[in-house]
């Protein structure tokens, strides 16, 4: 810009200040018009001014006293496009998207294309996007692989005669996409007042818009109301906006204003402790939740499931576990039921922490603590002469058969009746004689006393040979010191 110096020359004639020239009689000062000189503030508009000028910049330029022009503003340093990519272009930029998706009403935002096909699983023949497996209503591949589809690592999506199967679920393109999956109900609140601090933010159909204060214009990527757009590079990582005589910086989510340094320092979300039986470990703008090995990421991206199935046991003292149900177990499904530790180190159940009360675990697709059916889960829970699991409201019970009662254990139907005991039985002639004295149940008959048959009268039967199954059921313990009621 021009100075108020003036250079004095050693003349008889008038001497004009900068920005003047004398006239054709050389006695007076005549303003100069430096606007009517080539190239004079490109890419804005030349005011002149008595003694000097100013350019008035287009939008999306700024000023640069050195070169005397309008420069181009790259409006991409700032990473205005969310979720897609920012392409810089001459007074603007423009936001692209990737595979299926599109700008929302803003132009700054990438969200999935509605209108595509959903496939909830491959169909018999092993075939993604195959017509027996369609959902009836379109939607997008956010909601289909996140939600319609149940979390079914089969499922597909097709748009525009492209199919892909969708990420299964635990990896890092299943999270991205997954992530933050519902609507806002305020894009006015997806950052901190995404219109500055010059304007307001309103809410509108599909989007939000800005309207500046008093003395303020909106920027051309519509979201900021500055003053000007000489900041003089300061503000580094972020967006500066003019004040009167002053300026302020508008830094990007994940990163806020360091007054000490002039510049956007990135947050630090680890200290807030994000992360649910996992690391946090924090990168420019965000975080990330790291979990230890044999544990996976739910949905969120913030909780570490642990999947892993292993030993579940019904008894535990003294850092010992004995009596493991048959199968594998996750530690949750075994210490929500009936197990005492989990796993092949013989973890307390008390040790390991529960989403739901006792007999419920917590389906993560419903959102909800769910009944776990034990009878059906554990079917070799109950044992032994016809025993039967009646599953309960949160627990179940093991029930025998008329005559039959259950041991110690609740778990087992022994026969309790008593009778004679015989040493001796025909097979071919089946006939019971010389009973031992007094009264025995079939169980102490049969695998304690080694009496061959059991009973009275038309009641007499002859007890199970060993290494039979209808013997280990009856006679559970190898060295004979079975339960003698």
């Amino acid at each position: 810009m021009a100075s108020n110096q003036i250079l004095f020359k050693e003349t008889k004639n008038c001497v004009c200040e900068v920005g003047y020239e004398r006239g054709p009689d050389r006695k007076s000062c005549h303003d100069i018009d430096e606007c009517s000189f080539n190239n004079a503030c490109i890419n804005g508009e030349c005011k002149n001014t008595p003694g000097s000028y100013r350019c008035a910049c287009n939008k999306g330029y700024k000023y640069n006293p050195e070169q005397g022009i309008c420069e181009n503003i790259d409006e991409c340093e700032y990473n205005p496009c969310q979720g897609g990519t920012c392409t810089d272009t001459d007074g603007d930029f423009k936001c692209e998207c990737g595979n299926y998706q599109m700008l929302d009403a803003t132009g700054r935002r990438c969200i999935d294309q509605p209108n595509g096909q959903c496939f909830r699983s491959s169909n018999k023949n092993g075939r993604k996007c195959a017509a027996d497996s369609m959902l009836p209503n379109q939607m997008s591949r956010q909601d289909c692989c996140c939600h319609a589809a149940e979390l079914d690592r089969t499922s597909s999506f097709r748009l525009n005669n492209k199919c892909d199967v969708c990420p299964a679920v635990g990896t890092s393109n299943f999270n991205q996409l997954c992530k933050g999956s519902e609507k806002p109900d305020s894009y006015c609140d997806l950052e901190l007042n995404p219109c500055g601090t010059n304007g307001q933010c309103y809410d509108v159909d599909g989007g939000f818009e800005c309207q500046c204060d008093e003395g303020y214009e909106l920027h051309p990527s519509g979201t900021l109301c500055i003053d000007s757009p000489e900041c003089d590079n300061k503000c580094l990582n972020g967006l500066c906006t003019e004040l009167d005589g002053s300026f302020e910086c508008i830094c990007p989510s994940g990163h806020h204003f360091n007054d000490k340094t002039g510049s956007c320092d990135d947050d630090d979300e680890c200290l807030e402790r994000p992360c649910s039986g996992g690391s946090c470990v924090n990168a420019p703008g965000g975080f990330e939740c790291v979990c230890a090995p044999g544990l996976v990421l739910d949905e969120t991206g913030l909780i570490c499931l642990d999947k892993r199935e292993e030993a579940c046991w019904l008894e535990h003292e003294d850092d010992t576990c004995v009596d493991n149900i048959p199968g594998r177990y996750t530690a949750e499904l075994c210490c929500a039921t009936h197990g005492k530790a989990w796993g092949d180190e013989c973890v307390d159940c008390s040790d390991i922490p529960l989403t739901c009360r006792k007999g419920y675990v917590f389906d993560r697709v419903a959102d909800r603590c769910v009944e776990v059916d034990e009878c059906q889960l554990f079917p070799q829970y109950c044992s032994g002469n016809g025993a039967k699991c009646v599953n309960t409201d949160g627990s179940f019970y093991c029930e025998c058969p008329n005559g039959l009662t259950l041991d110690d254990s609740g778990r087992r139907c022994i026969d309790t009746r008593k009778s004679v005991c015989f040493p001796n039985f025909n097979a071919t002639h089946p006939f019971c004689h010389e009973a031992w004295e007094g009264l025995h149940s079939r169980q102490t008959c049969c695998c304690s006393i080694a009496g061959e048959a059991w009973g009275e009268g038309n009641e007499c039967r002859a007890c199970p040979r060993e290494g039979t199954p209808e013997y280990d059921e009856l006679c559970p313990c190898a060295d004979g010191n079975c339960y003698n009621p």
